[in-house]
Order: structure tokens, then sequence, then C-alpha cells
């Protein structure tokens, strides 16, 4: 059991530094995208979603600074795939799993997006 929770630990600290730190290049290079909800225009930096590779849910950002726009299912596993088979990123067991580590890390992570960017471009594809 103390095993277990260790490897959840490390597991969840390694995803959040990566989450982390894919956020703050965004923000760093001013390359946030701007989302059209019904309750108004929310700043997105990495939109993460979970996907299935390989029998394992891995938490990923579907936001692409470089074009400005959520990638495909597609576009998502290519840019990732190294850095998961590299170990950068690990997965989990399965969707809730994920989910419950991605509610934990989310907010600590965005933080206040409040006036933290100058550039801002409407996203393309989101349904």
């Amino acid at each position: 059991m103390v095993t277990e929770n260790k490897n959840h630990m490390q597991r969840f600290i390694k995803n959040k530094e990566f989450l982390q730190n894919y956020h703050d290049n965004v923000v760093m290079n001013s390359k946030q995208g701007i989302e059209k909800t019904p309750q108004g225009n929310k700043e997105v930096t990495m939109k993460i979603v979970g996907l299935e590779i390989g029998g394992k849910e891995y938490l990923l950002p579907s936001y692409n600074p470089e074009t400005m726009s959520i990638m495909t299912r597609q576009e998502i596993v290519d840019k990732f795939m190294p850095l998961i088979q590299e170990s950068l990123i690990e997965g989990y067991k399965n969707p809730n799993e994920a989910e419950l580590d991605r509610q934990l890390m989310y907010p600590t992570i965005i933080g206040n997006m409040q006036g933290k960017s100058n550039t801002k471009q409407s996203l393309q594809g989101i349904n």
C-alpha cells in the first residue's frame, strides 16, 4: 500500500510538472487562446484532455500554442508520444483515476489567469 501511494505521488508530481511547464511556456510566450463558451470568453493555455493510449489514460494538452488552435486526437498523440515513450508523462489505469489528478492539479497550475496575457486569439476547432 505504501509503495502504491508513493508511485501515485511520483506520477502526480511528474505529470503536474509537465503540465505546469506547458502552461508556463504558453503564458511566457503570450500564446494564450480564447475559448468562446456560453459563460463568456475563457483564456486557454492547455485545454487538458484524457486520452487512452496503449491501454492507459493520459492527461495531455489539446491546445497547440504554435497554431493557437485545438489539436485533433491524432495530433495530440503525435506531439506527445515521444514524451510518453521517454516516461516524461505517465499514464493512469483508467479515466477516473486520471480525472481525480486533473481536478487536483488544474487549479494550482492555472491559478489566476486574469491580466496575464497580452496576445489572445480565438480558438478554432472547439466543438
